[in-house]
Formats: structure tokens, C-alpha cells, sequence
């Protein structure tokens, strides 16, 4: 059995053409969610919520979500993705497996067959795949999210409704499920979250109309547009943002914009002008987009040790300061974020401001 090699999985993996899955989702003793996944080699893929709402991935940067009770649906065009980078992953779970080793840990029955068992482990991080010997396929995949002993770890996590800007009516939460080691902060999500990836059927016909963009005849829609580009002007962006509501100080660890407490009032303040509740809410609905996509940079970069953060007692305004760098896979330069928001390339470590 330690022939058993988990590249040959992943290998399979990839010449699949087709696979349907249950995904279901538990954070702490919470209520589990449960979606059903379907995703076509073509670069399709489908979300079938228990709610009744459907979410349509074209992976070329086109998302359709269907809104049957209110007979809506809305379409997002992603635009600005560097050239050759795509915006969803196929299987984004696979996405982050090719890069570690699954050490072969024996063989269980899961779903009444004999099954070899993987395991990765990384940090918070912990993943089993269980994989059928015959086809080489996984038959079950469970990733938990577990904070550490010195309760460092959360799931940044932000939820607003209209009532938070003087209406009433529904809201939108925003987390990332990518969170790594080492970007902490007392807001958010602390329960440790379980993905269970299971019912998998691999290489079955999937009838085309399932992944159609077209909205059916009947409903409103409401086109969308949304900047995919790399997200370094989004961490710009969020200091700027932050700045703007500190009085221009940067925040003292890049862990406080994940902080729910203290990034929800910055919001609050900035848009809730005794106006339109539901242009507010979407006004605040932009702004989190761009923190949650923000810190899931700044976790990759942390992820791969080239993230540095020194904005603790900065002010804005201040080019000789270097707030934050950090190097991309293959690069000789630090990319470097100055204290007044201007963005480059050094070929040496930046000095600490006086301060730190």
C-alpha cells in the first residue's frame, strides 16, 4: 500500500469530464448548508441552493443567479482578469491540493466500499479524501477549519442589511473561504467550519440547458459588472478607505480591516446618509467586496511567506514609508505599498519606519 500515490488521484482528477457532488457546509453547531454542485469540463459550472436560488459559473468571467421566489436574476460580468488566469478554479478544492503532498494514511469503508484514505495537513488546514481504488476518484472529501490554541484564527466575515442604513429589508453576508494561518483578528467567524464534499458521480451526461445564461422568460434581470482584476489597487483601495475613517492613520495590524467590530462602524459611518437605504447598503456591499478580496490576497501572500505588513503608527501621506510588500512566485523585486498609497518595485527588503 505506500505505492498508494495521491499524484495519480489528482491526475484522474484533472481527465475527468464531468462530476456532480453534494457539498454541505457547518460552521460550529450551526445549522449545516447544503448545495448541489455540478461541473461540466467546458469550464461550466452549476449551484443549486436549498433555498431554491441557482448560481451559473461560466469560468470566462460570466455568473448568472436565478431568484425564482422574486422571479429575478442577476448577471455579474468579471472584468479585468490578467489575460490567462481564470476566475474560478475547476474544482477549487483540487486548486489547493496539487500543491501539497496527501500523505496515505490506510484504507476505511466510507459509503460501503473500500476506499484509500489521504490526508493534508496544513496549519489551520486539515483535509481528508477518501478514493476508490477502482477509478482512482474521491468518493468523499472532508476539509476542517479549526482556529489554534491561541485562538488566532478567524473566517473574516461581514453581514449588513438595509436596517443598518435606515430601511428595511434583506442584507448580504461576505466571507472567504480560503483563510490561512496567520491573518487574525476578533471579528468573524472563530467556530470551527466543516466542508463535506460527498455523492459524487464522475463522468456522468449533464444536459446543456443546465448551464444556460439565458434567464427564463419571465424574469426581471439586472445586469451586473465586477472588477476581477489582480487585487493589489483593492488593498490600496481598503487603506484608502481606512485611512479616510482613522484620520489617517493605517491600521496597526492588517488583521483589524478582517475585524467585523471595527471595520462594520468605518462602513456605517461612511454611507449611511439618511438616503436611499438600498444604494447605501449596495454602496457598502462594493466597499466589502473589496476587503474580503483584498485580505484573501493578502492571506495567499501570507500563505507563501512573502507577505510583510508595517502600517502600525503610519500616517498617510508619507512615500518614504513602506506600509506592506510582499514578492509573487517567480519575482526577483518586493512589491511595496508606500504611506501615500503609490505602489512599486524594490529589489531589497524595505526599512521599518520609525515606530516599528
Amino acid at each position: 500500500m505506500t505505492s498508494v500515490a495521491f499524484a495519480d488521484v489528482l491526475e484522474r482528477i484533472y481527465t475527468a469530464k464531468t462530476v456532480t457532488y453534494k457539498e454541505t457546509i457547518q460552521i460550529g453547531d450551526g445549522e449545516p448548508s447544503t448545495t448541489k454542485e455540478m461541473v461540466v469540463e467546458s469550464g461550466l459550472k452549476r449551484s443549486d441552493m436549498s433555498n431554491g436560488n441557482v448560481f451559473i459559473f461560466d469560468f470566462s468571467g460570466t455568473q448568472l443567479q436565478l431568484l425564482p421566489q422574486s422571479k429575478k436574476a442577476v448577471i455579474t460580468h468579471y472584468v479585468g482578469r490578467p489575460r490567462g488566469k481564470q476566475l474560478f478554479n475547476y474544482l477549487e478544492w483540487v486548486s489547493k491540493l496539487h500543491e501539497r503532498n496527501g500523505e496515505f494514511i490506510g484504507q476505511e469503508i466510507m459509503d460501503g466500499q473500500t476506499c484509500n484514505v489521504f490526508l493534508i495537513q496544513k496549519g489551520v488546514e486539515k483535509t481528508t479524501i477518501w478514493v476508490s481504488p477502482e477509478t482512482n476518484l474521491p468518493v468523499r472529501v472532508e476539509r476542517i477549519l479549526a482556529q489554534g490554541n491561541d485562538n488566532d484564527f478567524i473566517i473574516p466575515y461581514m453581514y449588513f442589511s438595509e436596517r443598518d442604513f435606515g430601511g428595511e429589508g434583506t442584507g448580504f453576508g461576505v466571507m472567504t473561504m480560503s483563510t490561512h494561518e496567520g491573518l487574525s483578528g476578533r471579528g468573524g467567524i472563530k467556530e470551527k467550519m466543516t466542508t463535506v464534499m460527498s455523492d459524487f458521480v464522475w463522468d456522468v451526461n449533464l444536459d446543456e440547458s443546465l448551464f444556460s445564461l439565458m434567464p427564463p422568460v419571465g424574469y426581471t434581470v439586472e445586469n451586473r459588472v465586477q472588477d476581477a482584476s489582480i487585487p493589489e489597487k483593492d488593498l490600496i483601495e481598503v487603506f484608502a478607505f481606512w485611512t479616510e475613517m482613522s484620520g489617517g492613520l493605517f491600521p496597526s495590524e492588517i488583521s483589524d480591516i478582517a475585524d467585523f467590530d471595527k471595520t462594520k462602524p468605518m462602513i456605517i459611518e461612511k454611507f449611511n446618509k439618511n438616503g436611499n437605504s438600498k444604494e447605501e447598503l449596495n454602496q457598502a456591499e462594493q466597499i466589502t467586496n473589496k476587503i474580503i478580496k483584498a485580505l484573501i490576497f493578502v492571506q495567499e501572500r501570507n500563505y507563501n511567506k512573502s507577505w510583510y505588513y508595517a502600517g502600525k503608527g503610519a500616517q498617510l501621506g508619507d512615500a518614504n514609508v513602506a506600509i506592506c510588500w510582499w514578492k509573487y512566485r517567480d519575482s526577483v523585486d518586493y512589491r511595496v505599498i508606500h504611506g501615500d498609497l503609490s505602489i512599486g518595485d524594490s529589489p531589497i527588503i524595505p526599512a521599518l519606519h520609525d515606530g516599528r
